[in-house]
């Protein structure tokens, strides 16, 4: 199969499971929150709301998360940055406790209602 051939989305999705191999819990809310920001801004407000609580988290493990990409993407592919940064908090949350972990499921739920926004 040429590389051409696979679909912009997949092709996202591989990529960003290929980064995360060895990544602890604040390297995956820094990729989780670069995800979101780069997705479209098209789900009811929930995509912000997920971006705000893993800003919370980060800010209680002492990581700081900024910015808010303008792209504005095809909705499959801004779908997979949610589908990803899912995956990523789920990750994360594997490795943390206490306040943080509560924001970051809080963010993974936040991300569930997103993406059944049509």
């Amino acid at each position: 199969m040429k590389i051409t051939s696979i679909r912009p989305w997949l092709l996202v999705l591989i990529l960003g499971l290929a980064v995360n191999t060895y990544a602890g819990p604040t390297d995956l809310l820094r990729q989780a929150y670069g995800e979101l920001a780069s997705a479209d801004h098209d789900y009811k407000g929930h995509r912000l709301a997920a971006m705000k609580k893993i800003d919370e988290a980060g800010k209680l493990l002492g990581v700081k998360l900024h910015g808010d990409g303008k792209d504005h993407e095809k909705q499959g592919i801004s779908d997979e940055h949610l589908r990803i940064a899912q995956g990523l908090l789920g990750q994360a949350a594997s490795g943390l406790s206490g306040k943080a972990l509560k924001r970051v499921q809080a963010a993974e739920r936040d991300l569930s209602v997103a993406l059944s926004v049509k």
